[in-house]
Formats: C-alpha cells, sequence, structure tokens
C-alpha cells in the first residue's frame, strides 16, 4: 500500500509500523507527546510496533500536508460504515483539525494486488 501511494502521488510515506513520533505529532495524530512517548517505549519492549488507530501508514506531499492512509483488502467489493470508522474519524477529527488542507476523500485504489 505505502509503495503504490508513493508511486502514484510521489509523497514521502511511512507504513504504520516505521513512522516516527515526530511525524504523528506534526500530523497531529498524537496530542499529547509524553503519553505517546510511554505508549510507543512500552510497545517496543513487548517487540510490538506503537498501538495504531485508524491508520496503516501516513504521507506528506510536497506541500507539507498530512494524509492518512488505510488499506483494506477484500474479497468482494462490499465496504461498511464500521470498516472505515476510526480511519475517517483519526482523519476528521485529528489530522483536519491540525491542518485543514488534510484530505478527507477515501479513494479506493484500484491497482493494490492480492497473492
Amino acid at each position: 500500500m505505502c509503495d503504490v501511494h508513493r508511486e502514484t502521488t510521489g509523497h514521502d510515506v511511512w507504513h504504520w509500523s516505521k513512522v516516527g513520533l515526530d511525524i504523528l505529532v506534526d500530523a497531529g495524530y498524537v496530542d499529547d507527546l509524553n503519553e505517546a512517548r510511554y505508549q510507543a517505549i512500552q510497545a517496543r519492549r513487548k517487540g510490538k510496533p506503537f498501538g495504531e488507530y485508524g491508520l496503516d501508514g501516513i504521507s506528506i506531499d510536497a506541500d507539507g500536508v498530512h494524509h492518512g492512509l488505510q488499506a483494506k483488502i477484500r474479497k468482494t467489493r462490499k465496504l461498511r460504515e464500521r470498516d472505515v470508522a476510526t480511519f475517517l474519524s483519526v482523519v476528521l477529527c485529528r489530522l483536519v483539525q491540525n491542518d485543514w488542507r488534510t484530505p478527507t476523500v477515501v479513494a479506493p485504489h484500484a491497482t493494490l494486488t492480492t497473492y
């Protein structure tokens, strides 16, 4: 998902397991850095990535605007509201509140392939 987004948009892209806290703070995803650092340290001690709530990745475009990314693998085309509710909540209540230029469009990407 991250490679496809990078190739099609030219954005800098990070998968959730690789995104730094500085990016999350700049995006508005994290609003309490001390709590975020504590959670990240605890997760690393357990050998896990920092907890993901709604985003699978994040990107930054040439204008410095953050884009929340989420991928869904489906065997059918049916996507339900509850499948994207947390993602939309994060984008609308955190990222857009931090920067009104953050896109709020949910767009399926037709080039994803499953193996």
